[in-house]
């Protein structure tokens, strides 16, 4: 965007982006803007934000209803949980739709903390217009971000709505200000992309419907199961999944559906959930904007879980410590003779785990309760920053990939160019620093036959006999590590051709 202009409709490696809206590139040429740089943490930053932001949040909307223990331990739990470490370090707009979720949720929420506290009448003579175009300015944004983000909101607030029969919810949803906002950003940037660019509207097509439809995924040769979700979901929530549940438990016993802040939460999880479902084309990232509504059961359940250990009169301290010594232990001493890349590293974090944890019951002797809670949450950043730093780069493709761009850069001449035969939109374009222009069709074997010579190719080792057939060819580097539905055939390779 910074170097052609090319703001509504962007473009990589000379050819229109058209899979998603533009929106996280504004934001990410925003940030190398105020920093004057393009260094992998200036891309990341957004999302970075967006993770914090997604935290203070749920911080803020838990404490008004739960009270600021809760809601503090909630945000806390947000922020060290799989599924804002791993999006909040990646220059993807996943985070950033979570943040304007979540926001939305937000809107609502401060109504309903009125209406409880009996402020009814305030609440109904409060001038809404303020949070109604709040409200759909973080729908807006949830759908030039990915598209279908007011999916996981409006529905939702619609059902919430209607069954706790909450006025202010609904003139909050109607106020004509806020539907006019929402239109203007629902309309104005696809109409500027189809004057730019009409072809886009294959794209959408193929997008929204066909994967909604499966048709795309038949065409791919790719699929999830139907159930993906159901274990996909727990692992997002880790290492907290387990405090979910007794939260969640709890909820159940204690009936919050009958109150309006745990039935807005239910709303935004279960019918998010249900309409996942509709998706034929299911992935493990799409069902982030719901894992919010679980944080608050998570900040319940670890109050519920430390008033139950230090009201017990002969705690098992010790016993408690010898049995996470003990499985983690175990588990070390199993990973480290497996042979796949990372086992020994996983080895290491497991036992390294073990120790730490083996503290906790210690301080809990001690009634040492803040210490206790802080100890925990430091354990969980060390632990998941040490995957990050040994395990996950053994199976990060994006990762790979941007090691052979760099190498790449090293590689080629600063002035020639750089053909990309067969990959579409593939991520390493981001990573590369020299010229370079895009065949997609593999059928075009022509146009690499006529590239000046010597021509760099970057193209999947599939389409190498392709190249075979039009020019004399060698390999010169590749990518080492593959994605998880990637096979040899789709290794990216560094082709030069004379």
């Amino acid at each position: 965007m910074l170097s052609d202009n090319h703001w509504i409709v962007p473009t990589i490696a000379g050819e229109y982006r058209v899979n998603k809206p533009p929106t996280m590139g504004w934001f990410i040429a925003a940030s190398m803007m105020v920093f004057q740089s393009k260094a992998e943490w200036v891309a990341r930053l957004p999302a970075m934000l967006a993770g914090v932001g997604t935290c203070l949040l749920l911080a803020s909307m838990t404490t008004r209803h739960l009270g600021r223990r809760v809601g503090l331990l909630t945000g806390l739990l947000t922020a060290t949980s799989l599924f804002v470490l791993t999006q909040a370090r990646l220059s993807e707009a996943d985070m950033p739709l979570v943040m304007f979720v979540v926001l939305a949720f937000w809107v609502i929420s401060r109504f309903i903390h009125q209406a409880e506290v009996g402020k009814t009448e305030l609440a109904a003579a409060a001038p809404v217009v303020g949070w109604s175009v709040m409200f759909f300015f973080a729908v807006g944004m949830s759908f030039l971000l990915k598209g279908v983000g007011p999916i996981f909101v409006l529905p939702a607030a619609v059902v919430y709505a209607g069954l706790a029969r909450d006025r202010q919810a609904w003139r909050i949803m109607i106020h004509p200000a806020g539907l006019v906002l929402f239109i203007v950003m629902l309309v104005a940037w696809p109409t500027a992309a189809y004057y730019t660019h009409p072809q886009i509207v294959d794209a959408w097509n193929r997008e929204i419907i066909q994967r909604v439809t499966g048709s795309l995924g038949e065409t791919l040769g790719k699929g999830d199961p139907f159930f993906l979700y159901l274990y996909t979901i727990p692992m997002l929530l880790l290492p907290w999944f387990p405090l979910t549940v007794i939260g969640a438990v709890a909820a159940v016993k204690r009936q919050w559906f009958r109150h309006r802040f745990g039935l807005l939460l239910l709303c935004w999880f279960g019918v998010g959930f249900v309409l996942l479902h509709f998706n034929s084309w299911k992935h493990l990232h799409y069902s982030m904007p719901i894992l919010p509504a679980c944080m608050p059961a998570a900040g319940v359940g670890l109050v519920l879980l430390l008033r139950y250990n230090y009201a017990q009169k002969k705690p098992r301290h010790l016993l408690t410590t010898v049995a996470i010594l003990l499985t983690c232990g175990i588990a070390a001493a199993v990973f480290r003779f497996q042979k796949f890349p990372g086992a020994t590293d996983i080895a290491i974090l497991i036992g390294l785990l073990g120790i730490g944890a083996a503290v906790l019951p210690w301080l809990e002797h001690k009634r040492w309760l803040k210490l206790q809670i802080a100890w925990m949450f430091a354990l969980a950043w060390l632990i998941v920053a040490g995957v990050f730093w040994r395990v996950v780069p053994h199976h990060d493709a994006y990762r790979s990939s941007a090691e052979l761009a760099r190498r790449v850069n090293e590689i080629v001449p600063k002035t020639m160019p750089v053909t990309l035969f067969g990959l579409g939109e593939h991520h390493i374009a981001y990573y590369l620093d020299r010229p370079m222009r895009r065949i997609d069709d593999l059928t075009r074997g022509s146009d690499v036959a006529a590239l000046p010579r010597p021509a760099y190719v970057l193209a999947e080792a599939l389409a190498e006999p392709l190249l075979e057939k039009v020019a004399r060819v060698e390999a010169l580097d590749k990518r080492h590590a593959l994605g998880k539905r990637e096979a040899e055939a789709n290794r990216v390779k560094l082709y030069i051709i004379r």
